[in-house]
């Protein structure tokens, strides 16, 4: 048993859900078991702050429970700005008499005038009352409630957009974790470069791996530009998240480590290694198989001959052959 992992992967996502099944099970399971690899994965939301950010063009109307039990009703531009005064005690007379406990409620317009007349109607009789009532049964939006890790995006094209704020603090915490200079922080990306077995191989050699998995229209370029060392690709199309592609980039190199699939022996001669473009076919029990009647499937009979040298020349011959019929001579 290995007293210390050789890679560690750290994951970053908002949906850690998905992970644990596949990284838990089979090769991956029983190499973390071993102690060959550790695989981290962690909630985007633990890192993100619970207020949006200030736009152009946007207002919001926020209720702050004080500790007199008062409820605080205001609305400004820069709401993250508003609640740091509002705590320092230098935003309003209430709330610098009253210590502010909790933002309970803040909505979102985009327009001054909507957000002084929904201001006015919650100050009315009628608007405490519902404020109270909505909040008492947890269907306010609540700052700390609904940590934010995405946003509109600049520009009017549609579709939310990955923060870059929490995917920073978290990458900031992972370095600190360890200690390395073998690392590599890397975003899935429709746009990287595309997964090849060359580059499993060089990330096979690190001590530490970080790993982005966007999601929604995208991830802030600002996290390709600053904060990760490159970005990656598993193929020439688009799914819906970064967290299948971060599970192929764990699968894959964890491979590469010493100790995790047995053997270093058995990943001689398959696919992509050294010399190697494709692997042979593969046949076991029974040499024979018949679907239906008249029907049969074999196994080719100089796997069972114990020629060694027949069957070596017939795995050559077999690699050519077979990644021609199935991929096209030109691998498309």
């Amino acid at each position: 048993m290995s007293n210390k992992p050789k890679i560690i992967f750290d994951v970053l996502t908002i949906f850690p859900e998905m992970f644990p099944s596949y990284f838990g099970g089979s090769i991956l399971g029983k190499a973390q078991e071993a102690g060959y690899i550790k695989i981290n994965v962690h909630n985007l939301r633990d890192f993100a702050q619970g207020l949006p950010a200030p736009r152009p063009g946007t207002y919001f109307v926020y209720a702050i429970l004080c500790d007199n039990e008062d409820i605080y009703i205001g609305q400004t531009g820069n709401l993250e700005l508003r609640w740091r005064r509002h705590i320092e005690g230098t935003a309003a007379q209430h709330t610098k008499k009253h210590k502010p406990k909790q933002l309970i409620h803040y909505e979102i317009y985009d327009s001054r005038e909507k957000a002084v007349e929904r201001e006015k109607w919650l100050k009315t009789g009628f608007g405490r009352k519902w404020l109270k009532k909505e909040w008492k049964a947890g269907r306010t939006r609540q700052a700390g409630k609904h940590k934010i890790t995405d946003d509109m995006a600049y520009g009017g094209i549609s579709g939310m957009v990955m923060k870059v704020e929490p995917i920073y603090y978290a990458v900031e915490a992972l370095k600190k974790k360890v200690r390395t200079r073998k690392r590599r922080i890397i975003l899935l990306s429709a746009k990287g470069e595309l997964l090849k077995q060359k580059k499993v191989r060089e990330l096979g050699e690190l001590k530490h791996i970080i790993l982005i998995a966007g999601h929604y229209k995208g991830v802030d370029e600002r996290v390709a530009k600053y904060i990760a060392d490159e970005e990656l690709s598993v193929g020439e199309y688009v799914i819906t998240g970064g967290e299948v592609p971060a599970m192929l980039v764990v699968d894959a190199v964890s491979r590469m480590v010493s100790g995790v699939i047995g053997k270093d022996e058995s990943k001689k001669g398959e696919s992509f290694s050294s010399g190697v473009k494709y692997e042979h076919g593969v046949y076991t029990r029974p040499a024979e198989f018949s679907p239906k009647k008249g029907k049969a499937w074999k196994v080719p009979d100089v796997l069972l001959s114990g020629h060694h040298k027949e069957i070596a020349s017939w795995r050559d011959a077999n690699r050519e052959t077979t990644s021609i019929k199935k991929r096209g001579r030109h691998g498309g």
